[in-house]
């Protein structure tokens, strides 16, 4: 199953891209799917992942989230500033 990851401000810098397509098996979770991400593209190490928002149609979703095929996830990292 294909699932496109976009990725904005520190996630895009890690990856060096503004998104990445990765193949999954068909009951993958979120969870799951990011843990794929980072092996495909070592930059985006796991714990950061875990640490962002992921949205999907506009809203935020769980990592417990089933996955869904050729769907776009956002990946939107912690944000800090002042």
């Amino acid at each position: 199953m294909r699932l496109i990851f976009q990725f904005f401000a520190k996630a895009r810098e890690l990856a060096n891209a503004e998104n990445k397509e990765i193949n999954v098996c068909e009951t993958t979770q979120l969870s799951d799917a990011l843990t794929q991400l980072s092996i495909e593209v070592p930059a985006l190490d796991v714990q950061f992942l875990k640490r962002c928002r992921i949205a999907h149609n506009k809203k935020y979703v769980p990592l417990t989230t089933a996955v869904e095929h050729d769907n776009t996830y956002v990946v939107i990292p912690p944000i800090s500033g002042g």
